[in-house]
């Protein structure tokens, strides 16, 4: 495993590509082009994106997730695989068996022979009269890290989910909050050429306690005029966090 205490393999990179529903649909491409990576992860989901799924999905049973995922996909797809990139991503919102279909179909259409995984369970929409939740458009439970280690484990190379980041809570945040964990709080924050393109951040596990923001090696590091983009300001402690929990499933 890479990063393990002790170990003279190198850290884990863990890359972010989007931090809502509507991000920026060239993040993917510029994470994968600008820098090594072992992984790359998605936020597309909130309360609120929920709801616009959950609208979704009653104009068609076959909808439910983020469909700007396929549109990063369909031009990253082949990149990712030739630099052996595995992408984790919560796109799957209330379908994650729709979207994993419609990624296999994406890559065979690209002839990309790839193995694609989704994590379910988290829909309690039939348990609502059971769970006193009344008549709601959507429920859902966060699940934690377990199926998503579980599809890595067994070599999925696409993983795709609905809400069930909690328990990767640590390494997703720092990843979602790109610019801020990279060091856009810092009052230098205006003084950095290009700040209004400020990217994703690259979140580096050297072991399973500790967890570093930095940036892709195309963009210095937001609040740093010297560009130094090796460390980032981001630190965040997992205090006795399994290694499963920040994604190390090779």
């Amino acid at each position: 495993m890479a990063g393990a205490p002790g170990s003279t393999e190198r850290p884990l990179r863990v890359g972010n590509c989007s931090g809502f529903y509507g991000d920026r649909l060239a993040a993917m491409h510029e994470m994968l082009s600008g820098g090594d990576l072992d992984y790359l992860t998605g936020d597309y989901l909130a309360e609120l994106t929920m709801l616009i799924l959950g609208r979704d999905r009653m104009k068609s049973p076959d909808r439910g997730y983020a469909r700007s995922f396929l549109t990063q996909l369909e031009q990253c797809l082949g990149t990712a695989a030739d630099r052996g990139v595995r992408i984790v991503v919560n796109a799957g919102g209330l379908n994650p068996a729709g979207l994993a279909q419609a990624v296999r179909a994406l890559a065979h259409t690209l002839d990309i022979p790839v193995k694609v995984a989704h994590v379910e369970g988290d829909d309690l929409l039939p348990r609502a009269t059971e769970l006193d939740l009344g008549s709601p458009l959507t429920a859902n439970a966060y699940l934690g890290a377990w199926g998503i280690v579980e599809c890595l484990n067994s070599g999925a190379v696409i993983v795709n989910f609905g809400q069930g980041e909690a328990g990767v809570a640590e390494v997703w945040d720092l990843g979602e909050e790109g610019v801020i964990a990279a060091g856009g709080l810092s009052a230098a924050f205006d003084d950095v050429p290009g700040h209004h393109r400020s990217g994703q951040s690259v979140i580096v596990v050297p072991g399973p306690a500790e967890v570093c923001g930095s940036r892709p090696d195309h963009y210095g590091r937001i609040g740093d005029p010297a560009g130094d983009h090796d460390v980032g300001t981001g630190v965040q402690a997992l205090d006795d966090a399994p290694r499963a929990q920040v994604g190390v499933g090779r």
